[in-house]
């Protein structure tokens, strides 16, 4: 019996070179992004958006953005670390057939979701930085994998999206 505490990370051995420090750089926007957002919407310093925007709308419009950072976060995870992919071969099924990047993508969107339900404009420019990081660590980890996987990832580059996912029904080749 499996459950989301117990935990066997057997997979992350095989996964391929990450930006050095990466996870401490994203710890550390998301820990200030959190104490910033919650700073700004008791003190009130950059929400004054708030004022015309019902919470009702900004929650119907954030929680479903948390929602779906959830999802993404859930199925990459248990994509990469429990299901037994290939050695040599990128990751290519799952959420991961959509969306090349779904667990980045997952906690850019879980930002977008404070951001809207808050219309902290300071978490915003926060947001709009941490975009501008993931970006950069996402093209300097697949410079990693096109030297890791050469063609095989170069050819799913071209089919999957970097960000946005596309739904749609396909089987990538292998």
């Amino acid at each position: 019996m499996s459950s989301f505490f117990q935990r066997s990370y057997h997979n992350w051995e095989k996964l391929p070179g990450e930006f050095p420090k990466g996870d401490k750089i994203q710890f550390l926007l998301f820990t200030v992004f959190i104490v910033v957002w919650i700073v700004d919407l008791f003190l009130e310093g950059t929400t004054w958006l708030n004022q015309y925007i019902p919470l009702i709308i900004r929650l119907f419009l954030g929680v479903p953005f948390i929602l779906i950072s959830y999802l993404l976060l859930r199925y990459s995870e248990k994509e990469l670390f429990f299901n037994t992919n290939p050695h040599n071969e990128p990751v290519q099924s799952g959420i991961y057939q959509f969306c090349r990047h779904p667990m980045y993508f997952g906690v850019l969107i879980f930002h977008m979701g404070l951001g809207l339900i808050s219309l902290s404009l300071i978490g915003w420019i926060l947001i709009f930085i941490t975009i501008y990081f993931y970006n950069f660590l996402v093209n300097y980890e697949e410079r990693i994998l096109i030297e890791k996987y050469s063609i095989k990832y170069q050819k799913y580059m071209e089919i999957v999206p970097k960000w946005i996912p596309k739904i749609r029904n396909f089987h990538i080749q292998r």
